[in-house]
Parts: structure tokens; C-alpha cells; sequence
């Protein structure tokens, strides 16, 4: 299993999940495929960020991420983030990020997938079928 999982099927919105915290190695790996996705396509599309697994980030994993942020130009067509968390500790991780890269489509934090995928989904000017977090 990777250690974040790239759910494309629900198209225009995309699915980030990381399922513990990853190593450099992983999260280059992830940033290839999710580029290899996104950067190809032409329409626009929101992203859920599911981070209910993860605890923290450290910081050169961060640098990394931002960096990726501001090079990729599929971040002009992302009409907003959900990101799905409870931890404070990483509410201060995601913090950094936008101190560094500030993004310039809305973002909103939400305590489940549910709220998360219909925000994401409302983005992008469409409706989706809603399940629980397990199938979400």
C-alpha cells in the first residue's frame, strides 16, 4: 500500500490520503505520480486532504511540498482544497506551508470526508454521491 494514496476516479476532484507519515523517498514518489495526473489534464478540479492518519510533517518534507507547489502550473486550474484534519499540531505544519506558498484558490478545513468531498465538489461547479469516510 502507498503511503499516500492518489484517488483519481472522482475526477474533477482528487483525492490526497496519506496513510502515516512518509518517507522523502515516498513523498517524491507521490509528488511524480500526482503531477503525472493532474499536470496532464487541461479542466479544472479541486483537491480533498484527507490528513486524519497523519501527525506531522517534518521540515524538509515541508520545503519539499512547497517547492513542488510553486512549480507546478496545474495549481492555476485547482479551484479550492478541503483539507480533512483534528490535529493541531498539524494545523501549525499547514500553516508554514501557506506562510511560504500562499495559494491562490480557497481553502477550508473540515472535521469529516463527507463535508470535505461536497465543498471540493461544489468547487468545481458539480454534485457527487456522498459515502462515509471509509468509502468516501
Amino acid at each position: 500500500m502507498d503511503a499516500i494514496q492518489l484517488e483519481t476516479l472522482r475526477w474533477p476532484v482528487v483525492i490526497v490520503r496519506p496513510m502515516r507519515k512518509p518517507t522523502d523517498v515516498e513523498l517524491d514518489e507521490f509528488l511524480v505520480r500526482y503531477h503525472q495526473f493532474v499536470d496532464h489534464r487541461t479542466d479544472s478540479y479541486a483537491i480533498v486532504l484527507d490528513l486524519r492518519q497523519l501527525s506531522d510533517m517534518p521540515p524538509a518534507q515541508r520545503k519539499r511540498l512547497t517547492e513542488s507547489m510553486r512549480a507546478s502550473r496545474s495549481h492555476e486550474r485547482c479551484r479550492g482544497c478541503a483539507m480533512v484534519f483534528t490535529s493541531a499540531a498539524l494545523r501549525m505544519v499547514l500553516t508554514a506551508i501557506f506562510w511560504f506558498f500562499k495559494p491562490k484558490y480557497p481553502t477550508e478545513v473540515f472535521s469529516t470526508d463527507v463535508e470535505a468531498l461536497q465543498w471540493a465538489r461544489s468547487q468545481v461547479g458539480g454534485s457527487l454521491p456522498i459515502r462515509s469516510a471509509s468509502g468516501m
